[in-house]
């Protein structure tokens, strides 16, 4: 079941990665990636709180999901219902595909996630990160509105000071129309286009990478659609994309996602993003991973040890007597 909603997943995507070994030069009017960079960190600053309701869909993994999403800050919390399709051959030899339909509750804080599935009274408790869920759930501002498919913020991308040796230089056009596009071009050939448009905000409205032909990068395309809320920012409408498979024309993802509300939130208590939050149950099963795994359930003592009662108990045996050798 655990698959279902958490993968293991390591991105390493070489274009995208940061460590400032020297700016590379620009192109064009280096005010306006000034200007879209600061109008990108006072968006990023406006979403520091809130909550929105959204529907995703992956048409390739045939993944979806509507989700109520409150964050602060690094805590998020999540509430929704997921669906996949699952396809298994049967004593016939023959392949049936059903729709997988499951409730979800999740909380991450910086020092762990909590996933809880109501339908099966499970909830897993992952403090190592080395587990994390479907890309798909990353709903909030920081991640989903203002970067590039939930991976890094536009403003970095935007950042000559940020980019790596393999980024060569900068090219800025004024396209008319409040657009104004920027592009990044590597060692490799590659080009990636940030298109950002001051009649929404400065917001992006559209990207496009351009991988050199038999150098393994990937093809990349999205659109950005925003609208204004009652307060006078621009929020997220929807967005789409595409990244194809490298040297390929075959689409590994095809993502949209849909903004269907959005609720500014000053201040959210921390209790929001605790266990009880979610409304766990009397008697549900609880996986605690970490740098050991207990298993009991809600209401009951745990079973195994970590390493702090683990030290108590060494402590307690050093007082009635015992040694601690160690060979």
């Amino acid at each position: 079941m655990l698959f279902r909603v958490l993968l293991c997943v390591v991105t390493t995507l070489w274009i995208l990665q940061s460590g400032a070994i020297g700016s590379p030069p620009i192109e064009g009017d280096a005010r306006l990636l000034d200007t879209l960079r600061d109008v990108q960190a006072t968006n990023l600053s406006s979403f520091s709180s809130g909550r929105l309701t959204a529907n995703v869909v992956d048409r390739v993994t045939r993944y979806g999901a509507i989700v109520t999403v409150m964050w602060s800050d690094d805590n998020v919390r999540w509430d929704g219902v997921t669906h996949e399709r699952s396809r298994q051959a049967g004593k016939d030899g023959k392949v049936a595909e059903r729709l997988l339909t499951q409730s979800v509750r999740m909380i991450e804080t910086p020092k762990e996630l909590i996933c809880y599935w109501p339908d099966t009274r499970f909830v897993q408790i992952i403090h190592d990160k080395r587990s994390t869920y479907h890309k798909e759930m990353e709903l909030r501002p920081a991640r989903a509105w203002f970067g590039m498919e939930q991976i890094v913020t536009w403003q970095k991308l935007l950042s000559p000071e940020s980019a790596d040796a393999n980024v060569t230089k900068f090219v800025v056009t004024d396209k008319g129309n409040g657009q104004i596009a920027v592009d990044r071009h590597y060692l490799n050939g590659d080009v990636l286009r940030i298109v950002s448009s001051m009649d929404f905000g400065g917001n992006v409205v559209e990207y496009e990478s351009w991988p050199a032909r038999g150098k393994g990068g990937m093809k990349r395309n999205g659109s950005f659609d925003w609208k204004r809320h009652e307060t006078g920012i621009w929020v997220l409408k929807q967005y789409r994309c595409k990244r194809f498979a490298p040297d390929s024309d075959t689409v590994e993802i095809d993502y949209e996602l849909e903004v269907t509300s959005y609720d500014p939130l000053s201040s959210i208590p921390p209790s929001e993003f605790s266990i009880n939050a979610l409304k766990v149950p009397p008697g549900s099963k609880v996986e605690d991973v970490g740098p050991t795994t207990r298993v009991y359930r809600v209401g009951d003592q745990p079973t195994g040890i970590d390493q702090e009662n683990l030290d108590r108990l060494i402590e307690l045996l050093r007082s009635n007597g015992f040694s601690d050798h160690r060979r």
